[in-house]
């Protein structure tokens, strides 16, 4: 069963990170990239200042998991912890990738181990009960779409914001809405 978490969790881990700290700037804009966006780690790591359209309010990649091509909305939100991060706390270098190691040597991060190291950082400072559950930055993207679910946003949409090519791997994805399963339960019969 894909993992979750609420929007009180979520918003729990985001309230935990010090954005007076250049580290902690970097950390609450990529997951935010998560929360807001659904971003693969995959596409966060890989992703360039090129990507980033400024003057159309939008992030426009082409997804490492599946080579299509994805642009999503650029909140406002989203753009000003972007900007703060970018201009008070990446270092000054001439990789063009977003995310940059704070300590020198300056270059892009390779792998998703740090996010995921951080990401849990700020489970346990958050107190979010993880055992029995994932909790990497792809826990992020599943708690994006369970939120849409309940917010009644059509499968279409939620598999556009995801990236998913096709609706039925966003439905396998999401797999099942309790709550709206006992919306629509039928009573049973006592003499089945």
């Amino acid at each position: 069963m894909p993992s979750g978490y609420t929007e009180d969790e979520v918003r729990n881990i985001l309230s935990c990170i010090d954005r007076k700290t250049p580290e902690g700037k970097k950390d609450y804009v990529f997951i935010l990239l998560g929360v807001d966006l659904g971003l693969r780690v995959s596409d966060i790591i890989n992703l360039k200042m090129s990507d980033i359209k400024w003057n159309v309010s939008t992030i426009e990649l082409v997804q490492q998991k599946t080579g299509e091509f994805i642009s999503l909305p650029l909140t406002d939100n989203l753009k000003w912890v972007l900007l703060d991060y970018l201009m008070n706390a990446r270092p000054n270098t001439e990789h063009q990738n977003v995310f940059i190691r704070s300590l020198a040597p300056y270059f892009p991060y390779t792998s998703g181990g740090h996010y995921y190291n951080r990401l849990n950082k700020y489970f346990k400072l958050a107190e979010i009960k993880t055992e029995g559950k994932h909790h990497g930055m792809h826990s992020l993207r599943h708690s994006l779409a369970a939120r849409l679910l309940s917010d009644d946003v059509p499968i279409t949409v939620i598999s556009e914001t995801l990236g998913h090519k096709y609706a039925n791997v966003t439905r396998d994805y999401i797999r099942i809405d309790i709550e709206k399963l006992r919306l629509v339960a039928l009573e049973v019969p006592s003499n089945v």
